[in-house]
């Protein structure tokens, strides 16, 4: 952030703070442009410096306004607690300060604490000035998310409420908003100048207050200065690379929040040698940079994913597909290559992407043994025999027939139709049915058995080994137009689609129960298949909807929609091919609506009915 924009926001808000304007003061800006970093980490401690008491608090998610207005009361009451001595003047002050508690909604636990250590000591000393009202002036309240509040709840009541506020209370109020993306934005630019008398235009300087995450973060982790150098420079080279608007500081932060994780179990492994702890520092600083942000675009999320790309326990290349493109939406692969491979010999030097780094961005979860597996074949390479067998096979122009032959015969015996995996197994049979089908098969071997074998293994594969070995069959190694190789292909296929049929028929039933929520979270459903086609199919509103006590499947229902398609942004990019079945839907429910007698089931009914409306707004 450059100072002159700095010092210019600053003397803009604290003018303000200490000014006679009675009315509230917007900083407004688009997201991720860093207004609530700035606000929460410049003006804060400068509002605390001049002893005010500032008041941070967001409206992201609140639907209900009395919810608000009990949330603001706890905030600014547990403030009062924190400092409970007479620097607020508490003493006279109990009505007020009760009144305050009545609102905040506490738990016992919480007023029993304010009870026994505030108000009871100060018991004594209320009688001469009960009525006195608290003084305000010295509290600064800043109110985040303006355009973050969810349905039923409306601008309008929110300015309300800040209205009273500062009639009331007379203290300051600064608002935190990103006005284009409000649901009723063309209502706030109609009352916002009865509340708002002044709005600061943030467009800050959002790769100096990426660059500055990084720098402080980094400077709070416990690394080799010479690393910390090393990762500070590549930090600010790859952000660089991108646009200002391809840069989210809450991406930024989450970057680095990983990484103090992961340096936390790199601190455990005593054992490791200085190079070696050094190399894992760089390759999980450039691996957690680049998966979260893959992770905060939304692609794993999508039906080709990260794991979809990457082989991510060996490759430090996102792979490059001949696959026909069905969008023209930049896939994720396309994405990395084009902004971080290829422009910094450092960065593709470290790279690696691993399993356990995915793990830590998407899961927060990470085992360092697992992650240090994944990576020392390519960092710290110990290259078994197994592969050295295979690796001189694939690369036979460089063999005599001689030692061509050795090597087939030396493969022949060590192979293991039953214990070895199955890539390693596929790998082997490509480069047998290449060689015979180019007359260099010199020896005696029957390599239709290999191909049984894994004809075999791939109608029997569980999901997690279908997820583990599709960029296997995505990429194009094998002859495309070898026979056994596209019969391989069609029952890796064939099995994937069964797998992903069985997902969505089990996620139907669950939605259908009302208890689909805390199911598979990490899987993603309906990719293919239209989840409205069939509840049509399966004719859901005639043999479930009308039927009395059959709440739970309505509500279930209306929950998937709303969570999974209304309340997701990007939910055309997921679910376009929904739109003409859920139209389709939408008008069955309409003309069975007499078939729901129950009053309170045909309620939820017609709720059902607009969040369907609304999914279809979504996606049309």
């Amino acid at each position: 952030m450059s100072d002159l924009v700095s010092s210019s926001a600053s003397d803009a808000i604290m003018n303000y703070v200490n000014s006679e304007d009675e009315l509230a003061f917007q900083v407004n800006g688009p997201w991720g442009s860093g207004k609530t970093h700035y606000v929460v980490n410049t003006i804060i401690p400068e509002l605390q410096e001049q002893s005010r008491v500032p008041v941070y608090f967001s409206l992201n998610g609140l639907k209900d306004i009395e919810v608000v207005k009990k949330s603001v009361n706890r905030k600014v009451l547990l403030n009062f607690v924190k400092d409970k001595g007479d620097k607020y003047n508490l003493t006279g002050k109990l009505d007020n300060i009760l009144d305050l508690a009545s609102g905040a909604d506490l738990g016992n636990s919480i007023a029993n604490t304010i009870m026994n250590s505030v108000i009871f000591p100060i018991k004594e000393k209320v009688q001469d000035s009960l009525l006195e009202k608290v003084d305000f002036a010295n509290f600064v309240l800043i109110i985040d998310d303006l355009e973050r509040i969810a349905e039923p709840l409306q601008t309008k009541e929110v300015f309300g409420y800040i209205a009273t506020l500062q009639e009331q209370w007379k203290c300051k109020i600064i608002i935190i908003s990103n006005e284009e993306k409000s649901y009723d934005s063309a209502d706030i630019a109609l009352i916002k100048e009865k509340v708002i008398n002044k709005s600061l235009e943030f467009n800050e300087d959002v790769f100096g207050i990426a660059e500055n995450i990084i720098d402080y973060s980094l400077e709070k982790i416990s690394i080799d200065q010479d690393i910390k150098d090393w990762e500070v420079a590549m930090a600010h080279k790859m952000l660089a690379m991108v646009t200002s608007k391809e840069i989210n500081l809450r991406t930024v932060k989450s970057i680095m929040s990983s990484y103090s994780e992961f340096n936390s179990y790199v601190l455990k492994q005593r054992e490791l040698t200085n190079d070696k702890r050094k190399q894992i520092a760089k390759t999980g600083f450039l691996s957690i940079f680049v998966l979260t942000d893959c992770f905060k675009r939304g692609y794993t999320e999508k039906s080709k994913g990260i794991l979809d790309v990457f082989d991510v326990t060996r490759m430090r290349l996102p792979a490059k597909h001949n696959t026909q493109k069905e969008s023209n939406v930049e896939s994720i692969s396309e994405r990395i290559l084009r902004v971080f491979h290829g422009n910094l010999p450092e960065f593709d030097e470290n790279i690696v992407y691993t399993r356990q780094i995915l793990n830590l961005v998407v899961h927060d979860s990470f085992d360092f043994k697992e992650f240090y597996n994944e990576i020392q074949n390519i960092l710290f390479p110990q290259v078994p025999e197994q592969k050295q067998r295979l690796d001189k096979l694939e690369d036979f122009r460089a063999l005599s027939a001689v030692e061509l032959s050795r090597a087939q015969l030396d493969m022949k015996e060590h192979v293991n139709l039953k214990q070895d995996n199955f890539k390693y197994l596929l790998r082997v049979f490509r480069v047998m049915q290449y060689l015979k089908t180019n007359s260099l098969l010199l020896v005696d071997w029957n390599i239709e058995e290999i191909y049984i074998e894994l004809l075999s293994r791939l109608s029997k594969m569980d999901e997690a080994e279908v997820g583990l070995n599709e960029w296997t069959f995505l990429r194009t190694s094998g002859d495309p137009a070898d026979e056994k190789e596209n019969s391989l292909r069609k029952a890796y296929k064939s099995r994937q689609e069964k797998l992903n049929e069985n997902d969505d028929i089990n996620m139907l039933e669950l939605i259908l129960n009302g208890n689909w929520y805390d199911k598979n979270k990490d899987k993603s459903f309906f990719k293919k298949r239209s989840l409205f086609k069939m509840l049509i199919d399966e004719n859901v509103i005639d043999n479930v909807f009308s039927k009395v006590g059959h709440n739970d499947a309505i509500r279930g229902l209306e929950s998937y929609v709303h969570d999974e398609i209304v309340s997701i942004s990007n939910a055309k990019d997921f679910h376009a091919h929904e739109l003409e079945y859920a139209e389709q839907f939408l008008e069955n429910m309409k003309v069975q609506e007499s078939l729901v007698r129950d009053k309170v089931q045909r309620f939820n009914y017609k709720e059902l009915e607009n969040e369907i409306s609304q999914a279809i707004d979504c996606l049309a």
